[in-house]
Formats: C-alpha cells, sequence, structure tokens
C-alpha cells in the first residue's frame, strides 16, 4: 500500500504503514461495497491523524537530522 511513494520499499516508514495499514483492506462485511469503501476511508484518515504516526515520524525525522549532523 502506498509503495510507488517509496524509493526503497524496505525502509523504516514502509515498514511502519505496512504493518499498521495492511489490514485496512480486507472485507468487514460479506455485503455492501460501499459501507466497506467508506471504513477503508475512515480508517486511512484516522491513521494518518494517529498520535502513533506522528510520533513515529519525529523519531525518524529526528534520527535522520542526527545522523546528518555528522556528515
Amino acid at each position: 500500500m502506498g509503495l510507488a511513494f517509496y524509493r526503497n520499499k524496505y525502509n523504516p516508514l514502509a515498514s511502519f504503514i505496512e504493518n499498521k495499514t495492511g489490514d485496512f483492506y480486507k472485507p468487514r462485511q460479506a455485503y455492501g461495497d460501499l459501507a466497506s469503501a467508506n471504513m477503508v476511508i475512515y480508517d486511512c484518515i484516522d491513521f494518518y491523524h494517529s498520535k502513533e504516526l506522528n510520533v513515529f515520524l519525529r523519531k525518524i525525522i529526528s534520527e535522520r537530522n542526527i545522523g546528518n549532523e555528522n556528515d
């Protein structure tokens, strides 16, 4: 999911997103495609606004900035 945006799909961000969102497209009900699609959209937006994602992004950005100071 979203791997088109990654230069290297085996990076910490790609792994984190796959771990947290990999099950979003699994069917939740036997019928009613629209309801299922709406839940996927809701799940994606909820994940985007999650504190967990915010903390993770800040962590990997700070690690990258610390690594760049040594160059």
